[in-house]
């Protein structure tokens, strides 16, 4: 497991790796924000191990940023900043947990290994697609980390193409199954897609439905 350690302080940097190498984890480290962003872009990592208060930028500014990008990697916060007004900043952020220095690095351990079982969970209950993710369980879709307010009944069209993404479907086997009555027309598929494709598509970003005339559509 890869982790990343952005942290200034020299002292838990160096606690913070030998403790997760002698638990078996490969660690990189990074002492500023943007040197930790840019690891965090051209590494692929498990968790991050993120100090709140670093010298260039905050913690948590850094966590909103990679956010927005839709950076899903899981995130530990390390910070001297403990209360409980902190602790929600931080959630409230997103970050996956959040731990108040001073702290044992037998706890950082056991924590990293408990947000990597709630990921691998969370996994299994989430389609993905390109830059598009359906989370099944919340009901929650994501565009680029960007939620995208879906009706009910888009949302089950949504799935419906995340479960059969590059195959091409008919609009009458569409409606066949995510339409619950008998007397729907397949031109209320042609709307649906297309409110689907207003509220799925942001400036500059390419269309996923298409519409391939004489054998139906798909997403691509």
């Amino acid at each position: 497991m890869k982790v990343l350690a952005i942290e200034d302080d020299v002292e838990h940097l160096k606690i913070v790796r030998r403790g997760l190498d002698e638990a078996g984890f490969v660690c990189d480290a990074a002492k500023t924000g943007s040197q930790g962003r840019d690891m965090l872009s051209a590494g692929r990592y498990d968790v991050v191990v993120l100090d709140r208060m670093l010298p260039d930028i905050d913690g948590l500014d850094l966590l909103r940023e990679v956010r927005a990008r839709g950076v899903a990697t899981p995130v530990i916060i390390l910070s001297a900043l403990g209360s409980t007004d902190e602790r929600v900043k931080g959630l409230s952020a997103g970050a996956d947990d959040y731990l108040a220095k001073p702290f044992s690095v037998d706890e950082l351990v056991a924590r990293i290994y408990a947000v990597m079982r709630r990921v691998s969970r969370a996994a299994d209950e989430t389609l993905v697609f390109k830059d598009i993710s359906l989370d099944m369980n919340n009901r929650v879709v994501r565009r680029n980390g960007r939620v995208v307010d879906l009706t009910g009944l888009e949302y089950k069209l949504l799935e419906l193409f995340m479960l059969n993404h590059g195959r091409k479907m008919s609009a009458s086997f569409i409606l066949d199954k995510v339409w619950d009555f008998d007397s729907a027309r397949t031109n209320v598929v042609e709307a649906k897609i297309y409110a689907i494709r207003k509220k799925l598509n942001g400036p500059g970003e390419e269309d996923r439905i298409v519409n391939k005339r004489g054998l139906g559509y798909a997403l691509q």
